[in-house]
């Protein structure tokens, strides 16, 4: 595998896809402005809500976790506990250092965030009737909304889904993924595609029709879920990631068997949005071998691939993360003080939008640049150590068995 443009081999990490940069980058970038246009008053139609962007986080993630898995466990479907463990330990520090110092953040900030989002919505209050998501009301400050976030076991609980001032409910459902992944990888190379996408998706519909009825026999209770923050109603999204890792690794031996799952993983994804259909597509482009294309399209994949794994789309994809975290604190702080400015305040929405854009990103990049090198990198050093002794043992395990 040929590493990032701009990267030395020694910064890259064996088995790194360098056209993730661009797809991660892109999307995290995608959900700044999705925000902005949503707290800033003016909203264009054409541009997509930023649930789908974290879709296709959620596309990403199965596809990278099977590939990386497959590079490191190989392709067989029986369990592996020091291989779990290994997993589970990279995935904890990869996450969980850069969250723990947003969540410090919220919580010391927390009624200047409040303040900052109310204004935001006082300034436009016929966007937020009725719209209980982004209400900081219905927020929660308490020492229980603080264990379950630190737990990450919020997700699990409507009433906490969304209750904090960042997007950390897809975390929640990022590390319900994690936790299951072990089991899914052996669960799909032991049924195959058809049977276990099959059988997430009635799942998910049942899941989600049944809390529609019982929300709607017991009046005032929350049984539906605000954000999609359990793994039961998103798992097919990240199911047709891992398929994708499975169908490229497949390819060359079984093309036919590949082609079907194929066909399945993007039925499947076109369940979620043609979003994710298109960055699934553009993802099997990428990673196909170059002797099953034409000239004309080697050409393409190899632009393709180095436009998304350039200088640009690396940092992107380095900062994407602590951004993602970020954000809307920066839009509550940033937010709150230009409505206090009369020359914003006259401005038309669409410019409102483009100026706290504007503040947003010059604010939240840099400080994500260096929250990435200060707090996330050492995290994932430190998770690659204690993984290493994870998978030591496994090795000594499988010699003494030997």
């Amino acid at each position: 595998m040929a590493t990032v443009p701009g990267q030395s081999s020694a910064t890259v990490e064996p088995g790194h896809l360098g056209f993730l940069d661009g797809i991660r980058g892109l999307a995290a970038l995608w959900v700044v402005i999705g925000h902005c246009m949503i707290f800033g008053g003016w909203t264009w139609a054409k541009f997509p809500e930023p649930l789908i962007a974290v879709d296709v986080f959620m596309f990403v993630s199965g596809y990278l976790m099977m590939h990386q898995w497959t590079r490191r466990v190989g392709d067989g479907h029986g369990w592996d506990t020091a291989a779990a463990m290994e997993f589970w330990v990279r995935r904890f520090f990869r996450i969980v250092p850069v969250y723990y110092l947003c969540l410090g953040l919220m919580f010391a900030n927390w009624e200047s965030l409040a303040a900052g989002f109310k204004a935001l919505q006082a300034a436009n209050p016929e966007r937020w009737a009725g719209q209980g998501v982004y209400d900081p009301s219905n927020w929660d400050s308490g020492v229980k909304n603080g264990v379950l976030r630190l737990t990450f076991l919020f997700g699990l609980l409507p009433r906490y889904t969304a209750a904090s001032f960042t997007g950390d409910w897809s975390l929640s459902l990022e590390m319900q993924f994690y936790a299951a992944f072990p089991f899914a990888v052996i669960a799909l190379r032991r049924w195959g595609t058809g049977r276990m996408a099959w059988t997430l998706v009635l799942v998910a519909v049942a899941f989600k029709e049944a809390t529609l009825r019982l929300q709607g026999s017991l009046p005032g209770s929350m049984i539906v879920f605000p954000l999609p923050s359990i793994l039961l109603l998103k798992m097919p999204v990240f199911l047709v990631g891992m398929t994708l890792a499975e169908v490229s690794r497949r390819w060359v031996a079984a093309p036919g068997n590949a082609a079907r799952d194929l066909a399945l993983a993007l039925v499947v994804a076109a369940l979620s949005s043609w979003h994710v259909v298109a960055v699934a597509v553009l993802t099997f482009f990428l990673v196909t071998p170059s002797t099953g294309l034409s000239p004309g399209s080697r050409r393409w994949q190899g632009r393709v691939a180095g436009i998304l794994g350039n200088r640009v789309m690396t940092f992107l994809a380095d900062v994407s993360y602590s951004v993602y975290l970020l954000h809307s604190l920066v839009i509550a702080w940033a937010g709150r003080w230009l409505l206090g400015q009369t020359w914003f305040e006259a401005m038309p929405g669409r410019t409102r939008v483009l100026v706290l854009l504007a503040a947003v990103v010059v604010i939240t990049y840099p400080i994500a640049f260096l929250l990435h090198h200060l707090v996330e990198r050492p995290g994932i050093e430190v998770g690659r150590r204690l993984a290493r002794q994870c998978r030591n043992s496994r090795v000594d395990g499988s010699q003494a068995g030997a």
